[in-house]
Order: C-alpha cells, then structure tokens, then sequence
C-alpha cells in the first residue's frame, strides 16, 4: 500500500512537471505588442567634415542631447517569441527626413559650416542612436566607442517618410527559470524514486531471512 503511494506520489511529480513544458511549448508563438512612442530629435553638435573637393559636411542628430529639437520619430515596438528559450524585440522608426532636414539647415549658421579655411556647400544629415547592448542590430551603420554602440543612419532629405529598424534577440528568463525548477524537480522524483526502490528491496530480502 505504501509503495503504491509513492509510485503514485511520483507519478503526479512527473506529469506536473510535463504539464508546465506543454504550456511553455503553447506559448512559443505569442507576439506582444507595446504603444507607439514618439521621441524628439537633436542636434548633437558635431559636424564632420569630408575633403574640401568632396565639399560635404555631416550634420549629426540624435535622439537625446542638449541641442535644438529638429523633429519627432514614431517608435512602434513589438515583442516576438522565436522559441521556447528567446524572444526577439522589434523598434520600427519612422520619421520625415525632409522636415527634419530643412529644420537642421535652419538651425546651423554658415559659419559653422567652415572648415580650414573652405565653406562646406553640400549638406548632410545623418542619424545616430547610441545604446550599450551590442546584441542590438540594425540596418545602419555601427561602430564601438568604448562600451557604446552607435548605429548611424543618414537620412535621404528627398522622402517624406523614412525607416530604420532596430531589432534585439534575447533570452526568455522566465522559461529558462521554469526549466531549471522543473529540472529539479525531476532529478529528486528520480532520486526519490532510486531511494525508494533500494528501500524496497532491503525490506523484501529483511523478510526473506526472517
């Protein structure tokens, strides 16, 4: 009677912890998604400057700093599962690089387009996000200072609307959490279940000697 309790006692283990992988397995595909966001766009205040026959000057906008606001961007996000153990997160940007380039132009005197002694005719604009997660990607251009990421993306001053899209794979903590417990559990069923039969048979050989 009392064996039958602990096969049984196991038995509920095993099946609790098969029932908890089910569900993880049944969530695998579920896609969240968060409210759109719009965030303002800089100056940064730093021009780069190509060779004086080139004759263009970068002008570099984030979206943070201390300059002249020059635009919005609408940040729309959307989180995905690949699989039981990672999900995926998705940032789509959008903006009107036209405006913002006519508000840069504005906003950056003559002078400030000169350098070493030749006034930089061709203007350029180029958009940069800095992050410090190099799991980040994007379809920019990245460069490493340091532990920041920056993703530079130059805008094309003839759309109405442009896109970027920033996307960041990562791991799914709550099922990796699940595993493990559910792990644990299984290895003390087993061990459990490894205890009670060598107690079984020292009982059974007990009585055969009696």
């Amino acid at each position: 009677m009392k064996n039958n309790r602990r096969k049984y006692a196991i038995c509920t283990l095993l099946a609790f912890v098969l029932c908890t992988i089910t569900a993880l397995l049944c969530a695998c595909s579920q896609t969240e998604e968060s409210d759109v966001v719009e965030r303002e766009i800089y100056l940064t205040g730093d021009i780069v400057f190509t060779s004086a026959e080139d004759d263009t000057a970068y002008v570099h906008v984030s979206f943070s700093g201390d300059g002249e606001c020059v635009g919005t961007a609408t940040w729309s996000s959307e989180i995905e599962n690949v699989d039981l153990w990672y999900k995926q997160s998705t940032s789509t940007v959008t903006f009107d690089p036209s405006r913002i380039f006519s508000a840069v132009k504005e906003a950056v005197p003559q002078e400030d387009l000169e350098n070493e002694e030749h006034i930089y005719n061709r203007l350029k604009v180029v958009l940069l996000y800095d992050t410090i997660y190099k799991s980040i990607k994007s379809d920019g251009q990245i460069t490493k200072n340091g532990r920041t990421y920056t993703h530079a993306f130059e805008l094309d001053e003839t759309l109405d609307e442009q896109t970027i899209t920033l996307t960041m794979r990562s791991a799914r903590s709550e099922n990796w959490y699940t595993a493990l417990i559910a792990g644990g559990i299984v290895l003390f069923a087993i061990a459990t279940g490894i205890y009670l039969a060598y107690k079984g048979r020292l009982c059974q050989k007990k009585k055969l000697k009696e």
